[in-house]
């Protein structure tokens, strides 16, 4: 109840500093290009909401989320309209709304958002959204810095579908075997497989274009080297990358140290899996366990392009 009650009152007061009247429109036009603006994205289930909440606790830095105003697949209303903005022309006239019009628009609107929710002192604001479009983000704040969050294509799917299934329990007023992504003997049902598949190979090859296209503002990181021994060195190379000369080591190492899979799943160490947590399992290779080996097989076969790319198969 407490935990409720603290949630709706930050609610109220966003609401009340959303309210309250602001410059974004000039800050927008006198840094038009986001320098003090980070993205974090990836595929879902690929440790963003983690990484996100580490980085806010880091003194100077906020990482706020999900708004999805940039969705690659373009499934949210804002997403739409956003592309459709900078696929449009001008028209020469002096009574038109141009293109370039509601794009300074969205550009001030999106600040004003991203800073009052921020904390205080905040130096560079962040935000968390999955499957984002790299290029457009940076079209529209070409300065700032996207985090890029890569992980196995086969634990994607995995973990997704618990949680779907984690997500589908709650909501469901008769839960059953035919609505689990799973089949009785635990592997994952095909039919789920067959349709993220196609999704993930598309995004995947997006994120591999950018990679080539923007080497010096986007920067990949595997979870899978997040959750080694080397995991904090990981974490300090994304702070650095964002700006080395706005934390401090010690603080880095604190914000790092209140987002350990232990503290996030109430006490659990990676390996011990609770089906109904977010924070499920916090491995690597599980998908040896909930597949099939000739789903497996297949599954390199069709995804073999970005497996390679991201070292998954050497």
């Amino acid at each position: 109840m407490k935990k409720q009650i603290k949630k709706a009152i930050r609610y109220f007061i966003q609401q009340y500093h959303g309210l309250k009247p602001n410059n974004t429109f000039t800050e927008v036009l006198n840094d038009p290009e986001g320098q003090d603006l980070f993205f974090l994205t990836g595929y879902d289930k690929s440790g963003t909401t983690w990484i996100k909440q580490a980085i806010n606790d880091v003194k100077h830095f906020s990482c706020i989320g999900s708004n999805q105003y940039f969705d690659y697949l373009k499934a949210t209303p804002e997403s739409q309209i956003l592309h459709t903005i900078v696929n449009s022309k001008d028209k020469k006239s002096v009574f038109n709304i141009s293109a370039s019009d509601y794009e300074l628009f969205f550009k001030a609107s999106y600040v004003n958002k991203i800073k009052t929710f921020s904390k205080e002192e905040t130096r560079y604001f962040g935000e968390k959204s999955t499957v984002q479009d790299v290029n457009l983000i940076h079209r529209i704040f070409p300065k700032s810095k996207t985090i890029v969050l890569i992980r196995d294509p086969r634990d994607i799917i995995v973990s997704f579908a618990f949680h779907f299934d984690r997500r589908n329990k709650k909501q469901a007023e008769a839960w059953s075997q035919e609505k689990s992504k799973f089949e009785a003997d635990g592997t994952i049902k095909q039919t789920f497989i067959d349709r993220e598949v196609p999704k993930i190979l598309d995004y995947y090859n997006h994120l591999l274009q950018a990679k080539q296209v923007f080497p010096d503002s986007v920067i990949f990181v595997a979870y899978e080297d997040l959750i080694s021994d080397a995991g904090f060195n990981v974490f300090l190379k994304l702070l650095k990358f964002i700006d080395a000369d706005a934390f401090t080591v010690e603080n880095a190492q604190w914000a790092w140290d209140q987002n350990t899979f232990e503290k996030l799943s109430a006490g659990r160490k990676p390996g011990d899996k609770d089906a109904s947590s977010f924070f499920r399992s916090g491995t690597a290779k599980d998908y040896l366990n909930h597949l099939s080996e000739a789903q497996v097989l297949k599954l390199n076969e069709l995804l073999i392009n970005p497996l390679k790319q991201f070292n998954y198969l050497k």
